[in-house]
């Protein structure tokens, strides 16, 4: 519906920001929704279709940058990794977006 649809852009881009997937795709099918009064029950259908195929490139998108994302932070491995290389952890920052939200961590290595 127009409403549910709706609410799902508002909290995307409430928790991820305009442009954000969680945002873009709800608002798609409310813009596809409302529009669809004028170009009939047929166009609104395949683009609900095609927002749907798109949903589904993003996200496998996302799984993807997840894998790496828990690859990448496989901080017990790295660390055995540049400790062999004869590397020393001297400080781990975390980093986080300007709301507060920690998203990484900047590790710090020096030779030792």
């Amino acid at each position: 519906s127009l409403d549910l649809a709706a609410k799902r852009a508002q909290e995307g881009a409430e928790k991820f920001g305009e442009g954000a997937a969680a945002w873009e795709i709800p608002e798609a099918v409310r813009r596809t929704v409302m529009m669809g009064g004028s170009s009939g029950p047929q166009s609104v259908i395949a683009t609900l279709r095609a927002i749907g195929e798109q949903a589904g490139n993003e996200a496998g998108r996302i799984n993807s940058l997840a894998g790496a994302c828990r690859t990448a932070d496989a901080r017990k491995d790295l660390r055995a990794h540049l400790e062999s290389a004869g590397l020393k952890l001297d400080s781990e920052i975390q980093i986080c977006e300007p709301k507060g939200r920690a998203f990484g961590d900047f590790l710090v290595f020096s030779r030792g």
